[in-house]
């Protein structure tokens, strides 16, 4: 079903299949999800995933086990298909389900809604999970984690930026981070992909940061040798840069019938510089009215608002300070990203007072967005603005997560020169230990008691 649009909703940006909430989305009354037909996610570390949604610990496997196609079909895939057949919801797909019980929008629902034309592949499931043929038609495979920005909700295994304050944390990397060797995996990936070029519809890039790899402009330039102009692109970028050596995406994207630019964002100005460690507030806003001149008709433009506990009373500042430079057109171009991960930040750990300070501030922020915008405009910030207070009302206050933020928090500042309380003044009040001055910090005591608060014995 696909609805069509009045002349408001076009000029708002709204698409079709966006129109008809949850009456548009099909096998709502089940578990069923598109994803397990036509998909798997991988991480430059090699581990690999049902999608990018499920947790950190909910791995199905790793490209040493075999290749994408044994993957396809090994004893975790075919589990979550056959729990879906029977109508459960697997451990996988625990953050979609939590979202959708609390009115949110999961990718779930998102997945069900943009490819729907195959759902039908659920007829050809076995009863054992089992799906013979493998159809990659929605990519999102993270070939390396490269990137400049340290942000605080990420960490070394996406982000090539983290080496440098990791080391100084922990005395050293991982051996699964280390982008020397995360660099030499990429070619086995390639060569796996190959056959799926031809019926690629959708791809999803990602990183570390996409705009600064070279495997994906290696992609853009083989579809458009292909003259495969029909895959939609979809970007979550930070917007750092535009181009690496002499290619620019401002010459590629033209050549597609569709872009979509989720640009990540934690805050604007100096709060955003602060969240998202790398970010240079005047060179985003350039790189973004680079966009606008050059591929004005091209890219859809959104912001992907990555909500935490870091951030939360920054919403409504950056929303407003995004729409008045004209970075997006209105509230229907501003997303919520909610934080699951690392627990540490996420919103529903708050205890009950600062719940209740959000949700004041929030539903006044909502009284606002009424008054200023009319429907439809108001209504997905609306919708998320409600979502996010139930989610964050969803679980129990826990001081022991609250001091672990604390205490994380600081441990990042030991290594940047930064304090937490002072860029973020609205949270120093979830701090005891907080007296209102800046103190020394010591690096490896604080990485014994974030070890100790993480349940890990040293």
């Amino acid at each position: 079903m696909t609805e069509k649009l009045d002349s408001e909703e076009k000029r708002i940006g709204i698409r079709p299949e966006e129109k008809g909430g949850d009456a548009n989305i099909p096998l709502l009354d089940t578990t069923k999800c598109a994803l397990p037909l036509i998909h798997l996610h991988t991480w430059p570390n090699k581990n690999v995933f049902a999608c990018c949604i499920s947790g950190y610990d909910t791995q199905i496997g790793t490209l040493e086990d075999g290749t994408l196609e044994e993957l396809f079909n090994n004893d975790n895939m075919k589990r979550i298909r056959k729990q879906m057949l029977n109508g459960e919801r697997p451990k996988e797909c625990r953050n979609c389900f939590k979202e959708e019980d609390t009115g949110g929008f999961s990718f779930r629902k998102t997945a069900n809604r943009d490819f729907r034309h195959h759902l039908h592949k659920w007829d050809e499931v076995k009863e054992d999970g089992t799906l013979e043929k493998m159809d990659l038609t929605y990519w999102d495979f993270r070939f390396s984690n490269v990137c400049s920005f340290s942000c605080r909700s990420c960490g070394p295994q996406l982000s090539s930026g983290w080496y440098k304050d990791t080391k100084k944390m922990y005395g050293g990397l991982n051996f699964e981070d280390n982008f020397d060797l995360i660099k030499e995996r990429t070619i086995e990936l390639w060569e796996q992909l190959e056959p799926h070029f031809e019926t690629v519809e959708r791809i999803y890039f990602a990183g570390g940061e996409p705009l600064m790899m070279e495997e994906h402009y290696r992609i853009l330039k083989r579809l458009i040798k292909m003259g495969r102009k029909d895959v939609t692109l979809i970007y979550n970028t930070n917007l750092s840069q535009l181009n690496l050596k002499k290619d620019s995406v401002l010459d590629l994207w033209p050549h597609f019938n569709r872009v979509v630019v989720e640009a990540s964002l934690d805050g604007v100005g100096k709060r955003g510089e602060f969240v998202r460690k790398g970010l240079d507030w005047e060179v985003w806003k350039e790189n973004r009215r680079l966009i606008a001149e050059h591929c004005p008709n091209i890219v859809e433009f959104n912001i992907n608002y990555t909500i935490s506990i870091q951030n939360t009373f920054h919403t409504r500042e950056a929303m407003e300070t995004l729409i008045e430079i004209g970075a997006i057109k209105g509230p229907h171009n501003f997303r919520f990203n909610l934080v699951h991960f690392p627990i540490w930040l996420n919103v529903s750990i708050l205890p009950d007072d600062m719940k209740q300070k959000v949700k004041e501030y929030m539903e006044d922020w909502l009284e606002d967005i009424k008054a200023t915008y009319n429907y439809p405009e108001n209504q997905s910030i609306t919708e998320a603005i409600n979502s996010f207070l139930e989610y964050m009302f969803s679980e129990k206050g826990d001081d022991k997560k609250i001091e672990l933020f604390c205490r994380q928090m600081e441990f990042i500042d030991s290594v940047r020169d930064e304090c937490w309380q002072e860029s973020c003044p609205e949270l120093a009040c979830l701090d005891p230990k907080w007296t209102g001055e800046r103190k020394e910090l010591n690096t490896l005591s604080l990485r014994y008691e974030t070890g100790r608060l993480n349940g890990y014995n040293e």
